[in-house]
């Protein structure tokens, strides 16, 4: 795979990850200087 559809593939990924409640509550975690709290 060559550099540029490498990046391409990353960013994708960064998108979808982006997306989830997971990530949501790890920058409000972060935000509001707390723990995450994550769903089991």
């Amino acid at each position: 795979m060559d550099f540029l559809s490498h990046l391409d593939q990353i960013s994708s990924h960064f998108v979808l990850a982006a997306k989830s409640p997971e990530h949501r509550e790890g920058i409000e975690a972060m935000l509001e200087k707390r723990a995450p709290q994550f769903r089991q």
